[in-house]
């Protein structure tokens, strides 16, 4: 996907994070990009995995964005 999409994938300091089943999920690094939410542009840090070919917003995102209360 992220060649695809063109962006340019940089070294990260985390290299797993846990996911929602409580596994390990591996991190190869991070693509800094801007996401087009609700038709404002959001600047995001997004972690890139070959585990997963499709991007998930965590709850984390989505509370910082003011999407959840």
């Amino acid at each position: 996907m992220t060649e695809r999409l063109g962006w340019r994938i940089t070294n990260h300091l985390i290299k797993q994070v846990n996911v929602a089943n409580n596994e390990l999920m591996h991190v190869v690094g991070a693509a800094y990009v801007d996401l087009n939410v609700g038709g404002r542009i959001v600047k995001s840090e997004t972690l890139i995995t070959p585990d997963i070919r499709s991007l998930i917003l965590g709850i984390d995102w989505l509370c910082q964005q003011g999407c959840l209360q």
